[in-house]
């Protein structure tokens, strides 16, 4: 029945994201390498194990079957699905499939530490497939390309900073094991994290561009709060150079876009926006 399609179709979005994750660890200089092998064997049984799970849900849907794991399912289904089609050099079947996930209104507010780690996984891939193409096009498209850009590099900023601050806290909680039967991807961490405490590319990379960007466009308020909430979580071994880096940044930041009068104490809130000196 519709209990045991709603199994299958979680076991295959797991077999399908171990197995993009393991593609994307054997072939890390792909994530910027145009010459990535997009017909390795793995990557192509990830993309029948997580399209398997969105076809079958589509089935599912005719019969009125669908519950909250089936579309929990489904949406990672798509968000995976664009992260495979990223790593392959297929921007705009990347950027299609968050359209049909409908990224961008996505509740996050209850979000797990898994999900909030793939949305803003998603988000930085989304920017990233955004710039492909920036520069063939139009005066007028490019300004709103690129505020979309901005507006995907920030929100993954923000939410990679709630799912270091969630597992920062969930540390500090003792651990507590779910009911007998029950069968969540919430609870299941993210295969790149199983490994190793690092945050992955993607969310360095989303800390690293959107402050930059932010301040490109005079915006030194969010790009400092960005700064200053990562500065305030706990140290990490594995995020060192990229916590020198950002200190090195917000250094920079204070010392030439901000005067006396704007200037706001890490504990004073948000502080005033200033023109940049440079």
């Amino acid at each position: 029945g519709s209990k045991v399609q709603g199994q299958e179709g979680f076991q295959n979005l797991i077999t399908g994201e171990c197995q993009l994750e393991m593609y994307l660890l054997e072939n890390q200089s792909g994530v910027d390498d145009h010459t990535a092998d997009y017909s390795a064997d793995r990557i192509n049984s990830a993309q029948k194990y997580l399209r398997s799970v969105i076809e079958s849900d589509t089935v599912d849907s005719t019969k009125q079957s669908q519950t909250l794991l089936t579309c929990d399912v489904n949406f990672e289904a798509k968000l995976l699905l664009a992260k495979l089609h990223s790593a392959a050099k297929n921007s705009e079947r990347a950027l299609d499939y968050y359209t049909k996930a409908e990224l961008d209104i996505h509740p996050t507010a209850d979000a797990s530490p898994r999900m909030l780690k793939m949305l803003a996984e998603a988000f930085c891939i989304k920017a990233k497939c955004l710039e492909a193409g920036l520069h063939s096009l139009s005066k007028s498209a490019y300004h709103e390309r690129e505020a979309a850009i901005l507006t995907a590099y920030h929100r993954s900023a923000e939410l990679c900073l709630r799912y270091l601050q969630d597992m920062e806290y969930k540390k500090g909680l003792p651990s507590s094991s779910s009911g007998a039967g029950t069968t969540s991807t919430s609870n299941l961490p993210s295969p790149t994290t199983t490994c190793n405490s690092s945050i992955g590319y993607f969310l360095e990379h989303a800390l690293q561009t959107a402050p930059t960007l932010l301040l490109k466009k005079n915006m030194i308020s969010d790009a400092i709060v960005i700064l200053r909430k990562f500065l305030r979580l706990q140290e990490l071994s594995t995020l060192q150079s990229l916590r020198q880096l950002l200190s090195r940044q917000l250094a920079e930041v204070l010392l030439r876009a901000v005067c006396e009068q704007t200037y706001s104490p890490p504990d004073a809130g948000v502080p005033k926006s200033a023109p940049i000196f440079m």
